[in-house]
């Protein structure tokens, strides 16, 4: 479950962001995606939802621990039904696909 939302977490974190490093290295490309992963956590762990909200994307949604897909937005972190003290990510793989959109 975590890997899943390590996954849509990272596929909506500033998309701007990630497109400015693709014309960069992949070293360069997968910095900025362990940075901006680091940054929503901490974020996540303080509460600190101003920070949140610059890092999601307004449409995001997450697969919470309640085994729930909702809007991040109204999910039971950003209504305060649900603190995390700590939490441990993994990232098995990071992988730049480039696409194109008509």
């Amino acid at each position: 479950m975590r890997a899943v939302a390590t996954f849509l977490t990272l596929a909506f974190l500033l998309p701007n962001e990630i497109f400015a490093a693709s014309h960069g290295s992949a070293e360069a490309i997968e910095a900025t995606i362990r940075r901006l992963d680091l940054a929503e956590a901490n974020a996540v762990l303080r509460a600190d939802f101003d920070a949140v909200e610059k890092l999601w994307a307004q449409d995001m949604v997450v697969n919470n621990p309640f085994n729930k897909v909702v809007k991040a937005s109204a999910g039971p972190v950003r209504t305060s039904a649900l603190t995390y003290s700590s939490f441990v990510r993994n990232i098995e793989s990071i992988q730049n696909v480039r696409t194109s959109v008509n």
